[in-house]
């Protein structure tokens, strides 16, 4: 190879390699992006290759080799078609004014190599900066070019190829690769530092986007917390101008009390920095009030961090700075709410609490607190063993551990108990404490006090199966347990009825509580007379009954025997206490127990026409002694109202059966009385109005007690129609003339002929004459007429002779 070619070909080389730096140095890849920028790089391109061209290598007339090669194929590789084919067209028609026998070869190489490098741009240039794989790439594409080149020496006339490869073959293949790497490098240093300029402005201008519209404002300051940079937010955010929001002071901005919180904040990071362990990258929330540009308050939240220098001291601070005034009013709000909800909580007798499924307590209300007996602060965090003896923990914690494993709601009922020993039923309801996601993360539950209604549950319970007077059993319980008790297992099922006698007479002589206490004694004498087991029930006003399972007959007489034993032994305000049984014994599973039943109340009907008799004359008796006790005078008064019936029914020649009937009616005719309090019968004053109402219900009392006796009952009769009067003005019924029973009518006359002569407590005591007078004046209105005459012709007639 010739020394002077060499040097030659690297001079022309090295001229490209300035040209292409000096353009570096101008190159922009915003530019090379713009269509006429690359026209106009074609221009520039196409020039600089005449300037090589006219620095070329003249090898022999017309035939000249230099570096443009290299720049087109280069240029197509890195600039693409538009730059590459305009630079190429300058070149040619360089190359053609030039002339010379080399001038199609010249022209061929334009052609191809400028081909080669758009081709190399389009299919292979991007994976080359991708990969970053480019040495080899650029020296292969350099010697590709090349050989390209000596190819194209063959158009050459035929006697100058030989001589031109021979002197031109290895500078070509060895330096023109070399140069094209490196043209190719400086290129490619450029393209990567215009990416990198690329990205670093597409950065900037990315940050200063969103530093310049960002509702929030990012801020720099000083150590002595004065502004250094803000954002163009402020006048979005305070209302207060950018260039004026920079030049404000600390104060100007922050209330008193926020710039002494912020200058202790940092105070308190500088002392923190001096800890070697401290977190030199940690950033502060702060929220604090700032001032608007018309004075009013704004809450803001900052985002706060260090600027450090090279040795990592903290030099400035930046921030974020965010208008939080809405969602502190939210908060305040919630706080509201939140603070409405734990009064209403709070205000809420029952007891409320929730616990995460450990069983640990994260809340409860006033109640549970006073339940557990410390304050809310000293039950959360704690568990029930922690608050609660330990039997009690284990039932609690025993419930919880079943409704955490179902995931359902459970209801139960659990015991508790008070600091001050009160003990409670609880009801309480436990549901799963669910997060935003629906996972399990505790326990809500509420305890109701039901002690109370347990207690009223159970008096209800009582008294459904419960006679409320007597204790025992009702009648709904006898039903449901003879269901229970007919079955043979069971066998002999005996069944015992008993009837109180006389009961109604009682009540109608001295009163229901007098039977009632009647009732309560029979009840007590049963229990007193039968076994633990045996099922005794009131069955209804005045019948009882008695269930002995696997019970004879013979046994149910012994008990029935020990019950008269006992009532023997018993008196209620004097009077004796008699009841009448019945008893029938089921020993066979296909006996029907309605016709046991039937069978018992007939026995126990068969002993009552015995009993029952006898007992209502014994309590008839015991009326009329408890009257006179009750009102002497009214003894006085019905023996003389006796006595006088007996001697006008002797007089009026009526049969002796008619003369014991009236003298027995005028003896008990105010047998009613019993029932009218003893402060009227005895009272020294004319009666009141509702006095006097009470006063003439006696007949009918006096009726109701004697017609529940059968021996009684015509007797009865009269005692009800002795205060009818003929025109039928009297009592109760308003019968008047013959309507009444002619003993009524006698009654009627010897009762008013006695009050009026009789000791009386109020008014004056009329003599037998002047009552005989009243008697006469009210025949035909209160007496009868023709009764009243023999009445008064008698009298007359008895004081006639015995004056």
């Amino acid at each position: 190879m010739n020394t002077e070619i060499a040097i030659n070909l690297i001079y022309n080389i090295t001229t490209l390699l300035t040209m292409a730096f000096i353009y570096s140095l101008f190159q922009n890849k915003n530019r090379i992006d713009n269509r006429y920028y690359k026209v106009l790089l074609g221009v520039f391109i196409g020039a600089a290759g005449i300037l090589i061209m006219m620095t070329a290598l003249r090898f022999e007339d017309g035939i000249i080799f230099d570096a443009r090669s290299i720049l087109i194929s280069v240029s197509g590789m890195f600039f693409g078609a538009v730059p590459t084919i305009i630079a190429a067209f300058i070149m040619i028609v360089f190359r053609i004014i030039l002339g010379g026998a080399g001038t199609v070869m010249g022209i061929l190489v334009i052609l191809t190599t400028s081909f080669i490098g758009i081709l190399w741009h389009r299919y292979r240039f991007h994976g080359i900066l991708k990969h970053n794989k480019y040495a080899v790439e650029f020296y292969l594409f350099g010697l590709i070019i090349h050989i390209d080149m000596i190819v194209c020496m063959f158009v050459l006339p035929w006697d100058m190829v030989m001589k031109t490869i021979q002197n031109l073959f290895i500078p070509v293949i060895v330096l023109y690769p070399i140069g094209t790497y490196l043209l190719c490098r400086l290129f490619l240093n450029q393209f990567e530092r215009n990416n990198l300029f690329r990205q670093l402005s597409e950065s900037e201008e990315k940050y200063r986007q969103i530093a310049e519209n960002t509702s929030d404002l990012i801020w720099t300051v000083d150590m002595n917390l004065n502004l250094t940079y803000v954002s163009p937010s402020s006048e979005r955010l305070f209302g207060v101008k950018h260039s004026s929001y920079l030049k404000t002071t600390l104060e100007e901005r922050f209330p008193p009390e926020e710039v002494t919180k912020l200058k202790s904040v940092l105070i308190e990071e500088l002392e923190k920095d001096w800890d070697p362990a401290s977190d030199k990258g940690r950033s502060r929330i702060i929220e604090a009030k700032h001032y608007r540009g018309d004075g009013s308050i704004a809450w803001v939240s900052m985002n706060v961090s260090t600027i450090r220098d090279e040795d990592g001291n903290i030099v400035a601070l930046n921030g974020i700075t965010r208008d939080i005034t809405e969602l502190k009013k939210v908060e305040l709000e919630k706080a509201k709410q939140t603070a409405l909800i734990v009064s209403l909580i709070d205000a809420i007798p029952d007891l409320i609490f929730f616990k995460d499924t450990e069983g640990v307590y994260l809340g409860c209300n006033s109640a549970f607190s006073e339940f557990v007996g410390k304050p809310k602060e000293d039950i959360i965090g704690k568990n029930d063993y922690e608050l609660f003896p330990a039997d009690t923990a284990d039932i609690f914690r025993y419930h919880d551990n079943i409704m955490l494993k179902n995931r359902k709601k459970r209801r139960n009922e659990e015991w508790g108990r008070y600091p001050d020993g009160r003990e409670v039923l609880l009801d309480t309801l436990k549901t799963p404490y669910l997060d935003a996601d629906g996972s399990l993360i505790g326990i809500l539950g509420i305890s109701r006090d039901i002690s109370e209604r347990k207690r009223k549950e159970d008096e209800i319970s009582y008294i459904a199966y419960h006679d409320y007077l007597t204790g025992l059993y009702n009648r709904r319980f006898y039903e449901e347990e003879l269901r229970r008790l007919d079955v043979s297992e069971n066998l002999p099922l005996t069944m015992i009825m008993g009837d109180v006698n006389g009961l109604k007479l009682i009540n109608d002589s001295f009163g229901h509580l007098v039977g009632d206490e009647l009732l309560k004694k029979v009840a007590e004498i049963i229990k007193a007379s039968c076994r633990a087991d045996d099922i005794i029930a009131r069955f209804g006003g005045d019948e009882f009954v008695i269930l002995l399972p696997e019970t004879g007959a013979a046994e149910a007489d012994k008990i029935i025997e020990r019950i008269h034993e006992l009532s023997a032994k018993e008196k209620i305000n004097g009077i004796e206490i008699s009841i009448s049984f019945g008893h029938e014994t089921k020993v066979n599973p296909s006996e029907n127990i309605a016709d046991i039943i039937k069978n018992a109340e007939n026995s126990m009907y068969r002993d009552k026409l015995f009993e029952s008799a006898s007992m209502r004359s014994k309590t008839i008796d015991l009326i009329m002694n408890t009257l006179y006790e009750k009102n002497n005078r009214e003894m006085m008064h019905s023996k003389r109202v006796s006595k006088l019936c007996e001697e006008m029914a002797l007089h009026m020649h009526l049969g002796r059966t008619a003369v014991e009937q009236i003298k027995l009616a005028g003896l008990v005719h105010d047998i009613g009385k019993i029932g009218i309090e003893e402060i009227i019968l005895n009272s020294p004053n004319k009666l009141s109005g509702d006095e006097w109402h009470e006063m003439k219900k006696h007949s009918e009392i006096g009726y109701r007690i004697l017609s529940s006796a059968a021996e009684f009952t015509e007797i009865a009769e009269y005692v009800l129609q002795h205060q009818e009067k003929w025109d039928g003005s009297g009592y109760p019924k308003g019968l008047k003339g013959r309507e009444i029973a002619f003993e009524a009518r006698l009654i009627a006359i010897a009762d008013a002929y006695d009050a009026m002569t009789g000791v009386r407590t109020y008014g004056r005591v009329f003599t037998r004459e002047e009552a005989l007078e009243e008697l006469v004046k009210c025949s035909g209105t209160h007496f009868d007429p023709d009764m009243a005459a023999i009445f008064v012709d008698f009298i007359s007639k008895q004081i006639k002779d015995n004056d």
